[in-house]
């Protein structure tokens, strides 16, 4: 006996929320001319780019870099969330660090 089913999809209208930076979260948007040309029309990586707390306050200081690619339908807003900051060991983790969590969703 078949049932009927009855699926609701929520699209929203407006596209993604606006990406709220803060002193030390900082969105960056880089062209990449690779993917450019492999989809045929312009494509750019977007990243949250979360800096430790003494960052301004040494500003001659080099920071080691954790490069954070959450896989397909990830996206840098991803990086804003407690539990993935957690994950990825940002605080209480050895030395302060630089952490770049980068989009991966593109056309097609």
């Amino acid at each position: 006996m078949c049932r009927p089913l009855d699926i609701l999809f929520h699209i929203p209208l407006t596209g993604p929320p606006k990406f709220k930076e803060t002193e030390f979260v900082k969105e960056a948007a880089v062209p990449s001319p690779l993917l450019s040309q492999f989809y045929g029309e312009p494509q750019v990586i977007q990243a949250a780019v979360i800096l430790p707390p003494s960052y301004f306050l040494q500003p001659e200081r080099r920071y080691p870099s954790v490069y954070v690619m959450g896989g397909w339908g990830s996206t840098h807003r991803d990086g804003l969330s407690a539990a993935q900051q957690q994950r990825y060991g940002m605080a209480g983790f050895g030395e302060e660090k630089v952490f770049v969590f980068s989009a991966w969703s593109f056309p097609g």
